[in-house]
């Protein structure tokens, strides 16, 4: 009888510290945020990156190259409001004269940054966010990198 009492005891402790886990490590920030008894609209999909109509604006969601879901939040004209995990890169686009110069993904790296996600599907694409709602990712071949196109994501969702 002792043992059935000490087992339910301890049962309840475990349950009782997973719940407070995770509620330590939920972020509320972390939500999408939609009409309650509505699924989030999808609008657009790029493998690892899902863009969400929300109200008064937008939401992106990553999944980073650890697995976890980041969010990048941006209001109508896709202006970054904020956001959970990384800060989005600085207007980059396409035609940023900067990004010509660099030839291989480790100078990538130096000058971006570690990449926010892999957007390829079977081959490594890195990509990053920008806070002008653009996908800026990099085609490569081994180490050198071919060429960089970004996805403005405001015109994406338009088409």
């Amino acid at each position: 009888m002792a043992r059935k009492i000490l087992l339910i005891v301890v049962i309840i402790v475990v349950l009782l510290g997973g719940l407070f886990m995770l509620q330590i490590n939920h972020d509320p920030k972390q939500k999408l945020i939609y009409e309650e008894g509505k699924e989030p609209q999808v609008i657009y999909t790029l493998n690892t990156v899902t863009v969400y109509r929300q109200p008064g604006g937008y939401a992106v969601s990553i999944h980073d190259l650890k697995g976890e879901r980041i969010y990048f939040y941006y209001d109508e004209s896709f202006n970054y409001v904020s956001g959970t995990g990384r800060a989005p890169l600085k207007h980059l686009d396409h035609e940023t004269a900067s990004l010509e110069g660099i030839k291989t993904l480790n100078e990538m790296e130096r000058i971006l940054g570690r990449p926010f996600t892999d957007i390829g599907s079977g081959f490594y694409i890195p990509a990053y966010v920008t806070d002008n709602g653009c996908i800026l990712c990099f085609s490569n071949d081994s180490e050198s990198i071919v060429k960089f196109t970004c996805e403005n994501l405001s015109e994406r969702i338009r088409e």
